[in-house]
């Protein structure tokens, strides 16, 4: 879960906010990653305090990822 929402995180920012119809590309990788989650808890690989950790710490890389991208 963690790698999911990372990528995929990262590929919804990088396009998000460079026309109209890029938002829904955005949309998309955002689903897929909340997907990727869910199919973890679904199948039994994870509990989901592990898959809501991973999103938590992917989330904190996300968003330095991003800060040291947009420095200026």
């Amino acid at each position: 879960a963690l790698r999911g929402v990372a990528v995929f995180g990262y590929l919804a920012a990088a396009v998000a906010g460079r026309g109209g119809w890029r938002w829904l590309l955005a949309g998309l990788w955002v689903a897929v990653a909340a997907a990727v989650g869910w199919s973890r808890v679904a199948l039994g690989v994870h509990s989901p305090t592990d898959v809501l950790g991973g999103w938590m710490a992917a989330g904190g890389w996300l968003g330095a990822a991003l800060a040291v991208r947009c420095w200026p």
